[in-house]
């Protein structure tokens, strides 16, 4: 009479299970659009704040359905035992079924996490870039302003004896070497 309930425990388990796999595969669906839809506003370049944002949603969404399922996986560890003790076919049978189904399930959310940590990179990759664009780009405009900014402090001092001051041509020969420099 022990191997029929367990039988029933397991067969009780598995509805669940199925029915507890739709429901999260409903939300697994809408996550999954979810996540499509970040990949192509990563890639059509919007709003890095509104990625980040979508991408700290997806994670915490994610997170929740871990929560939810790792619990069945040790339900089922601990009701591993009883199955091979009384080796009801039956229950063996349920019990491996329902287990492999909340495995590949676990499996199919630790893939989403990996996809999403991946776009996660990506969306780092993407804002590094733009930060080494504005970097390289002030680093221009310094190369060009300090050599000018430099001769304009010296010519701007009030010196009573400059020679450059008093030749015909010096105030072009300046702006010459200023213009060369630039160049």
């Amino acid at each position: 009479m022990k191997t029929s309930k367990i039988t029933l425990c397991y067969s009780i388990l598995d509805t669940n299970i199925h029915f507890l796999t739709r429901i999260h595969g409903q939300t697994l669906d809408a996550l999954d659009g979810r996540i499509q839809e970040l990949d192509s506003a990563i890639s059509k370049s919007s709003s890095t704040q509104t990625q980040i944002d979508s991408y700290n949603l997806l994670i915490k969404d994610l997170h929740e359905l871990l929560i939810d399922s790792h619990p069945l996986q040790e339900l089922l560890l601990s009701f591993e035992e009883e199955s091979v003790q009384h080796k009801e076919e039956l229950a063996s049978y349920v019990y491996f079924n329902t287990y492999n189904m909340i495995t590949n399930y676990l499996k199919l959310l630790d893939y989403k996490r990996g996809h999403l940590i991946n776009l996660k990179e990506f969306i780092s990759t993407t804002l590094n870039n733009r930060l080494a664009a504005v970097a390289q780009f002030l680093t221009a405009a310094a190369t060009i302003f300090m050599p000018l900014t430099f001769i304009a402090g010296v010519y701007g001092m009030n010196f009573r004896h400059m020679p450059e001051l008093v030749g015909e041509y010096s105030y072009f020969y300046c702006l010459g070497f200023m213009f060369f420099l630039v160049v």
